[in-house]
């Protein structure tokens, strides 16, 4: 009986996992081309989140989210790198975006609706501190 409620807990504890990675976060690796999929479509109430250990080849890197009001700021960032992997970083928000930021600089991307979300995509080499500040409104 003790084995079988480790082996109940480790499962649980495995599908958690997953569901973190693939479903919240949506990482997807392309480890054999060094690169990243990063598309987090975080609930709205989820004001702060942060997860490190994201891995891809060699390379570990750092996700953190901030929403203040209608501005949600994401950051990358590596932690360990010996060539710094390449993120297609593609954040799910609630509302139509009324304006983006990559690195504090004002960005035209191709913002694809998906219900009452958008999809924000940009890659990005993750070479230090990469930041993306997507400003919404809500419907």
């Amino acid at each position: 009986p003790e084995a079988a409620t480790e082996s109940a807990t480790e499962s649980v504890t495995a599908e958690l996992i997953l569901a973190l990675a693939h479903g919240l976060l949506g990482i997807g690796q392309d480890a054999p081309v060094g690169r990243l999929r990063l598309a987090p479509h975080l609930p709205g109430h989820i004001e702060r989140f942060s997860v490190e250990g994201i891995g891809i080849g060699d390379a570990r890197l750092k996700l953190s989210y901030r929403r203040d009001g209608a501005a949600h700021h994401y950051e990358v960032l590596p932690t360990a790198a010996g060539v710094p992997p390449l993120v297609v970083f593609e954040p799910s928000v609630a509302g139509a975006v009324e304006s983006v930021r990559v690195d504090g600089e004002a960005a035209e991307l191709e913002v694809r609706r998906n219900g009452g979300r958008s999809v924000v995509p940009v890659q990005l080499p993750v070479d230090g501190v990469r930041t993306l500040e997507v400003v919404t409104r809500e419907r």
